[in-house]
């Protein structure tokens, strides 16, 4: 039933506020359109109608990772490069990309920001890091690392934290 049903006797009294609620999960922008009736003492039907609109938006963090070249010897540099992307369309903070095998991966400035630090919607952020190839880390006669990235997107007092991985090979 409502909250604040008056004295609980099934009758809105001039002045009571009866309120009702609903959760609905959303993935796209929605218009909802509640309707109310009710009837007078005398039988007469009053009817009200409202709507609200909800704007779905989303929270993502795209990486791909390139290696240049992509084989050599041991003992041979691998420049990896991490483009990151704003795949969403709510501004990301607080960017933050590791590789499991390459560090650090350059972090202070990446090129494709504007300069206020905030990845926004469409923006691609360019990260590097230089690698010397270990015999430590072969396996078949590769090397395989994972970059991870992550990002935090807020809305009013709200914080979500969105995250994405990419995997490369070196011969």
């Amino acid at each position: 039933g409502p909250t604040g049903a008056g004295s609980g006797d099934g009758v809105l009294n001039p002045g009571e506020i009866w309120q009702y609620t609903c959760a609905q999960t959303i993935t796209e922008d929605t218009t909802n359109i509640a309707e109310v009736t009710g009837r007078t003492p005398l039988g007469t039907t009053v009817p009200d109608t409202d709507t609200a609109t909800v704007t779905a938006v989303e929270a993502a963090i795209d990486v791909v990772k390139t290696a240049a070249p992509t084989g050599g010897y041991l003992g041979d540099s691998i420049v990896y490069s991490y483009d990151v992307t704003n795949a969403g369309s709510l501004p990301l903070s607080n960017i933050r990309i590791t590789d499991d095998k390459c560090a650090p991966v350059s972090a202070d400035t990446p090129s494709g920001d504007d300069g206020d630090g905030v990845l926004e919607e469409g923006e691609t952020w360019t990260y590097a890091c230089s690698y010397t190839m270990l015999a430590t880390h072969v396996l078949n006669g590769e090397i395989a690392n994972t970059a991870t990235v992550t990002g935090a997107a807020s809305i009013g007092e709200t914080t979500k934290d969105v995250t994405d991985t990419d995997s490369t090979e070196v011969t």
